[in-house]
């Protein structure tokens, strides 16, 4: 059982009229639809949960394969980050459901032939790109990786490193810009693999990459 799971919300809280949506063991990858359902992991307990704009809980996939990140893109496809978190049966790759087609799919479980840490978080671009963050938290015998980094899914399912080949850690959230080109990435990354020490940022200015720490203004 989460240890938080049965924290009382304030009195003061309760009386305006805001009250906790659901209760779950360990939450992640909130992702909205265009209806306003918000589909979020439930990592420990190793499934997806949907939330309906009335409140109406349901479970949206079970096993998720330990599923921690989650967006949508334009076109309303899920993706989703399957870890190695909280419990077996992790799928350490990427995969997207399409409600249109009523597919679920695995985009990528490897890079170069290598299996990844466990698939984080998650985001995609005006373009249709993909990236991913790859990091390895807890049990740290199961890296096939020599880093834990960030990867971009082209338009014809190619992978590339995003982020440099020497970065050693990457965090768990990710994000791009709605302005222009691939927009901005950011996340916690560190030489140590014990403490993250500070905020990089990956810009797309003028078609080319840049890398630099906050503020991060050209």
């Amino acid at each position: 059982m989460n240890a938080y799971q049965n924290v009382l919300v304030p009195s003061s809280v309760t009386d305006a009229g805001v009250k906790p949506a659901t209760t779950i063991a360990f939450t992640e990858g909130p992702a909205v639809d265009a209806g306003g359902n918000v589909y979020f992991s439930d990592i420990m307990n190793n499934r997806i949960l949907k939330l309906a704009p009335d409140g109406t809980r349901s479970v949206f996939r079970e096993p998720s394969f330990r599923t921690n990140g989650q967006t949508f893109d334009q076109r309303g496809r899920l993706y989703h980050c399957e870890g190695s978190e909280f419990g077996p049966g992790g799928g350490r790759r990427v995969t997207r459901t399409d409600f249109t087609k009523n597919t679920y799919e695995v985009l990528t479980d490897r890079y170069e032939g290598v299996r990844y840490n466990s698939p984080n978080d998650i985001c995609v671009d005006g373009q249709g790109r993909v990236y991913f963050t790859d990091p390895c938290y807890g049990d740290r015998s199961i890296m096939e990786m020599e880093i834990e980094g960030v990867y971009r899914i082209d338009l014809d399912g190619a992978v590339k490193p995003w982020m440099p080949r020497e970065t050693s850690r990457t965090s768990g959230w990710f994000m791009i810009s709605p302005r222009g080109g691939a927009g901005t990435a950011c996340g916690w990354t560190s030489k140590e693999t014990s403490m993250w020490r500070r905020v990089s940022w990956r810009r797309v200015i003028a078609g080319k990459l840049r890398t630099c720490l906050p503020p991060c203004t050209s």
